[in-house]
């Protein structure tokens, strides 16, 4: 049907430019400018182009981190919360494989302590036996922009705070989103109004 795959490839800029979107940046050394008639940005929470289209303020956004532990009688999700999880964070403890679970939370400030303190605290009380491994901590928006278009432009996903307010996963909540968007740019490229 016409696509076409850029691999390697980092986009700087998108603009309306009246009746297209203007894609430009560089892949593999060389610079490029594409047009169409309509943009999605999926790019995830804190790139630059979400940043520039729908910034978020630093008080709405959580610091998450999850670990895969040793813990043979994790049977049901666990969720915890009090002073040691940091102001308004929580935690929780997920079966994941057998003889492993997941433990993670998510807080403001000071995630990767208070994410060795959690571990700490399961260890003493016997919960989990130790870490496998860790993964890597990652900024989760709270709330979604008062819109999340703007003309040609769609936003989905982490992008625009399209986040499960429990763990910060995105991927579910993504996925409805492009669903929707997508219905909505069918609608528009029909009817000509982007």
């Amino acid at each position: 049907s016409g696509a076409r795959l850029l691999m390697s490839t980092k986009i700087d800029e998108v603009t309306w430019e009246n009746p297209n979107v203007l894609v430009r940046g560089m892949t593999e050394g060389q610079g490029v400018e594409l047009s169409a008639r309509c943009a999605v940005i999926a790019t995830g929470f804190g790139s630059p182009l979400a940043r520039d289209f729908w910034p978020v303020p630093k008080q709405n956004v959580l610091s998450g981190c999850q670990m895969i532990v040793r813990a043979p009688d994790i049977k049901e999700i666990e969720v915890f919360t009090g002073k040691f999880l940091g102001h308004g964070g929580f935690g929780w403890l997920v079966p994941w494989r057998d003889g492993y679970a997941l433990a993670g939370l998510l807080t403001r400030k000071h995630t990767v302590s208070l994410m060795y303190s959690l571990v700490e605290k399961l260890q003493s009380e016997g919960r989990i036996e130790g870490t496998e491994e860790q993964f890597y901590c990652r900024p989760i928006p709270l709330g979604t922009p008062t819109t999340t278009y703007k003309d040609g432009m769609v936003g989905v996903g982490d992008a625009v705070g399209q986040v499960k307010p429990t763990s910060g996963g995105g991927i579910y909540y993504a996925l409805l989103a492009a669903d929707c968007a997508g219905k909505v740019i069918g609608d528009s490229l029909m009817a000509n109004d982007l």
